[in-house]
This record gives structure tokens, sequence and C-alpha cells, in this order.
């Protein structure tokens, strides 16, 4: 099992589970998917880009960028383009 704090739950039931790489990514695309139905093509190309750079080097599902990442991308992107 990962050694990585965040990556080892309790579910409610009391089992443990790690979210793996393989299921952040899998977040991740998801997330992506829905973002892509908002951002222009461009600004979503740029997002992928930045989100998915570091994957490969993910120990966890939890250095993969998903959720509130992605927001926060998003803003970073945002706030670029008003420079």
């Amino acid at each position: 099992m990962n050694n990585c704090a965040l990556c080892n739950l309790t579910r409610a039931d009391g089992s443990k589970y790690t979210l793996s790489v393989e299921r952040g990514i899998q977040i991740q695309t998801e997330d992506l998917e829905r973002w892509g139905r908002i951002l222009k093509p461009e600004v979503l190309e740029e997002m992928t880009r930045i989100a998915t750079a570091s994957n490969a080097e993910a120990r966890c599902g939890h250095d993969i960028e998903r959720g509130d990442g992605l927001r926060e991308i998003a803003d970073r992107i945002s706030l670029e383009k008003k420079q």
C-alpha cells in the first residue's frame, strides 16, 4: 500500500482503500471533459497541458491535478489572459 497519508483512506464502514494514480487520472479526465463544455478550445488545450504535465511522476492519486486543482489552473489562465 502507498505510504501517502492522503491516499490511505478509510471508508465510512471502516474499510481501507488507496486513491491510485489510475483513478486520479480517470477523475482528471472526467473533470477536463466537463471543463471542455464551457471553455474555449484553446483554453481547454492549455489547461490540459498544464494539468497533465506531471502525471507521469505521480506517486498516488492525490498527485494528479483534478477538482479544485483544475479550477485553480483555470483561474490562473484567466488572470494571465486579462493582463
